[in-house]
């Protein structure tokens, strides 16, 4: 062969094995990238379901549905990241409410670690919590906050891709974290206790009120409790990605309903 078929089988060569170099680095980070997607998604199905579970078995009363939110508020922002489940493991000690602490499950991001979604419990405070619209304190923030990091509590973790946010904005309220996990439960009842505050001042009909798909009769009432769940996970892979900090999260969204009847 004269040399400069040698050149040219040689230039050939180089191409060939740079597109074979570039296809392969392709294909180990799509790879790589779908493998966390798909542990993301697990993640975010275990959680789903161990969250939905409690909720759709969760004991409810008259004046507290089994569920509360606690929203954070920072101006116009709300920050509903704290669930409490109202969720006995026998006969509750108040059976119309409020419950104890010891008899609830709560979900939230770990303050200490923000990255982290956590259920948590305090089996031996005996304290009562509401589950209405007297949650939405200040002190109960701190409440909160201090079963979050207590040594008393009993914490599992239920996933570690939670998207860590900072929430931007001077004066933070007392108590308030700067940075925080990216969860979000939303809450909605039929009726809304407006709407059962409306029956018991005598300015609406039991039959009257929302009753979801019209399930009353004169004696009695079946009342929806439903909670609407966000998380925002970040692949447990980041190579591959096109923003170099790794700042792509993966929404996945659930919910839950619990029923239960009601009489006037």
């Amino acid at each position: 062969m004269s040399l400069l078929e040698l050149l040219l089988a040689s230039a050939l060569m180089s191409i060939m094995a740079g597109a074979m170099a570039t296809m392969a680095i392709a294909v180990q980070q799509s790879a790589t990238y779908n493998d966390g997607r798909s542990a993301a998604l697990q993640h975010a199905r275990v959680a789903f379901e161990r969250i939905n579970r409690m909720i759709t078995t969760a004991y409810a009363a008259p004046n507290h549905p089994g569920v509360g939110v606690y929203v954070d508020t920072l101006g116009s922002y709300r920050y509903p990241d704290t669930l409490i489940v109202w969720h006995p493991t026998g006969t509750p000690a108040n059976a119309l409410g409020p419950p104890q602490i010891c008899e609830c499950i709560f979900y939230s991001w770990d303050p200490a670690s923000p990255g982290s979604l956590i259920e948590f419990s305090a089996p031996s405070d005996t304290r009562t919590i509401p589950l209405d619209s007297t949650l939405q304190t200040s002190s109960w923030r701190a409440t909160l906050n201090s079963l979050k990091t207590a040594s008393t509590t009993q914490k599992t973790v239920l996933t570690t891709l939670l998207r860590p946010c900072t929430v931007n904005g001077s004066g933070l309220p007392s108590g308030m974290a700067s940075t925080r996990g990216a969860v979000r439960f939303e809450l909605v009842t039929a009726p809304t206790a407006a709407n059962l505050a409306s029956y018991s001042a005598g300015t609406t009909t039991w039959t009257n009120l929302p009753w979801p798909q019209g399930m009353c009769g004169s004696q009695f009432g079946i009342r929806e409790v439903w909670v609407r769940t966000e998380l925002q996970l970040m692949p447990s892979q980041k190579a591959g990605q096109a923003d170099p900090t790794g700042q792509l999260p993966l929404p996945f969204f659930g919910s839950a309903t619990l029923y239960y009847q009601m009489t006037p």
